[in-house]
């Protein structure tokens, strides 16, 4: 059984390396250009220079210093998947096509005579070495007179990425767990043969490096299985830069190896048997057992305390994906990104475009008041919220209350007890009513009306940045009953943080371009693309939530089996007296049990307290782990007695 783990293992870890290979190579994909060797992030709101000067100066000093400058932005037409690259300088693009790694990410080079209304603010690709790349930036800084923060695309930059941002710092954790629990597995199973090498008088040295030809051996061809199977699937699913993959699963293969031979070094020194154990006739694998102790209590708490974490992680995901319905009812409706920061004439401009919008019936508003972005309820504000049947404040008008909430089956209707804002609670007036006041144009506060959500489908509004939703069990809903109360300050907040959606795509193009507002634009989005993006980056993260549970439940049960496998070889000769003596196996087990009931208890209690620090609310599953750690252990003993039993029957052992 132990010889089946360790090779799931190896699996299991292989499978992990390409994955994160695979995050790593699609980094390099949402930075400038994949192959970069800098990035700029380059704004010119200060600079005194007209849009013609700042790009004619641009093509000069690219031919000039011979650095390669490309300005990237996303596409128009398809923020998430598509973008566009201008190139600067006089000389010819040798390549259009851009060899990106994702095979949803599609876009080419065009020269920056095609830039158009494209805004000059954002992402500058740099091919240039170090000291260009330097001199790069001191001269936008000093001859635009831009802000300008250079980056290097570096390895461990993107490794970083792919560990930190995207979360794949779980799995790798559960992973190099499994990778200590592989080879103190490994070391178990050669003991015996390790104490014939030692009473056949063969050196140290050489005992130890055939211990880890044996380990690399057994390990190389679900290695190189797993590599062949990742290489197929890149190939397969339209993926691009298979060198690139290729060499980043390498590296990272090469840094696991490089890690495990320092670690099997480690244990093969520590749980090497002496002479004088081998002429008392002790079991050779007794100095593995405390190392194999210490090993189960630390996957005991690792497992306990990330299982929690990445529950959470697919629960969001799982609330991400459910919401497609409520996506697919604003249908064509899209967001606008804005590139700048804004000032009053901006904001203005955004704000008469939003008012222009509303009278036609093509704008649609919402927002939480008790979110994270905004959240104007305080602790004392949220119990009395409490008493009234209230978990929290929405803000939003009878558009898109109708379209999005009413499509998704909710139901609302008038709260008989609140007639207006002023009958509210003191502690929920104190911040709500100055901060409404302040939002309109008249310092009055909106006009809205109050309900309240009667049924059990959700009330959902805009989060706190485009292409997410905000849900709300029982929210007490303010309806507006005109957006044009609002002054252009909280308008064109609203806008660019996508609480305005505008269900007319083509009218607003037009009146964009009529008004002379592209410059400010970044780009005009389908919202629900950019909430399918969201639920894909949750999905992605849930995806390596669940590798993280299964490689750390592989290796908490290989932990146990291995403990469980050298208590029973050390006590075979006593168990196997009792039991053949007519005594049960849960007689002989008992006392074993009970201390695998205290890590059950441990199990359970770091469980506890990662649930009461995550999701207060589901504190309760931590109950069921003690009981279902003691199923597993008494399973794995029960295995490891009667194996040992049979063999000493048979005079194997």
């Amino acid at each position: 059984m132990l010889k089946i783990l360790v090779r799931f293992a190896a699996v299991a870890i292989a499978a992990l390396i390409a994955l994160i290979a695979g995050v790593y190579s699609a980094a390099a994909d949402l930075d400038g250009l994949p192959d970069a060797d800098y990035v700029s992030s380059i704004r010119f709101d200060s600079s005194p220079l007209s849009r013609e000067e700042i790009i004619d100066r641009l093509d000069d000093y690219a031919d000039s210093s011979r650095t390669g400058i490309i300005r990237v932005a996303s596409a128009p037409d398809d923020f998430l998947n598509k973008r566009v690259a201008f190139a600067f300088g006089s000389g010819d693009i040798e390549n259009m096509d851009i060899d990106w790694f994702s095979p949803t990410m599609s876009g080419s080079m065009m020269k920056s005579g095609d830039l158009g209304i494209t805004s000059l603010n954002g992402v500058y690709a740099l091919y240039a070495s170090d000291s260009q790349a330097v001199a790069f930036q001191a001269w936008a800084m000093s001859d635009l007179k831009a802000e300008a923060v250079l980056n290097e695309k570096t390895p461990l930059g993107l490794l970083s990425y792919a560990l930190l941002t995207v979360g794949a710092w779980v799995p790798m954790s559960a992973a190099i767990l499994l990778l200590g629990a592989t080879i103190m597995s490994w070391y178990v199973l050669r003991a015996r043969g390790r104490e014939l090498r030692i009473m056949a008088g063969m050196r140290l040295s050489h005992i130890v490096l055939t211990d880890l030809r044996s380990f690399f051996g057994a390990m190389a061809l679900p290695v190189l299985a797993t590599l062949l199977i990742s290489v197929v699937v890149v190939l397969t699913t339209g993926f691009g830069r298979l060198g690139f993959f290729i060499s980043a699963f390498g590296l990272f293969t090469g840094a696991v190896a490089v890690f495990a031979v320092l670690l099997a070094l480690l244990i093969g020194t520590l749980t090497l048997p002496s002479v004088r154990d081998i002429a008392a006739r002790r079991p050779s694998e007794r100095g593995s057992w405390v190392i194999s102790e210490l090993l189960k209590v630390v996957a005991v708490v690792i497992v306990a305390a990330i299982l929690p974490t990445v529950s959470g992680v697919v629960s969001n995901a799982s609330a991400a994906i459910s919401q497609g319905a409520t996506w697919e009812s604003m249908g064509d409706s899209v967001t606008v990104r804005i590139a700048n920061r804004l000032g009053d004439a901006e904001e203005a401009a955004f704000a008469g475009l939003t008012r222009d919008m509303a009278k036609h019936d093509a704008a649609m508003f919402s927002m939480s008041l008790s979110s994270d972005t905004v959240n104007l309820v305080d602790d004392l504000a949220a119990v009395d919220l409490r008493n009234l049947d209230f978990d929290s404040i929405v803000l939003t008008d009878r558009q898109y209350l109708d379209t999005v909430n009413g499509a998704a089956g909710a139901i609302w209707k008038p709260i008989g007890a609140l007639q207006s804002l002023d009958e509210l609670p003191d502690s929920v007036q104190r911040q709500l009513l100055p901060n409404l006041k302040l939002w309109t144009t008249s310092r009055q506060g909106p006009d809205v009306e109050l309900f309240s959500n009667t049924s059990d489908v959700p009330i959902v509004v805009s989060g706190g940045m485009s292409g997410t939703l905000d849900t709300n069990r029982r929210p007490l809903i303010l309806v507006v009953n005109d957006l044009a109360q609002f002054d252009d300050a909280f308008l064109a907040s609203a806008v660019s943080r996508g609480n305005v959606i505008f269900t007319d795509p083509g009218q607003v193009g037009e009146l964009l371009k009529e008004r002379d507002m592209g410059a400010e634009v970044l780009s005009i989005d389908r919202i629900a693309d950019l909430g399918l993006y969201d639920a894909q980056s949750k999905q992605r993260n849930a995806q390596l939530g669940a590798g993280a549970i299964a490689l750390a439940v592989l290796a908490l049960v290989m932990c146990v089996s291995v403990t469980a496998w050298i208590f029973a070889l050390l006590r075979r000769r006593r168990w196997f007296v009792q039991h053949t003596a007519g005594k049960s196996w849960g007689s002989i087990l008992l006392p074993r049990l009970l201390w695998e009931a205290t890590a059950s208890l441990l199990f359970g209690a770091v469980m506890a307290l990662s649930f009461a620090a995550l999701d207060p609310s589901s504190i309760g599953i931590s109950g069921f782990a003690p009981l279902v750690y003691l199923a597993v252990a008494w399973f794995l003993h029960q295995w490891a007695a009667t194996t040992t039993f049979r063999t000493t029957l048979a005079r194997r052992g």
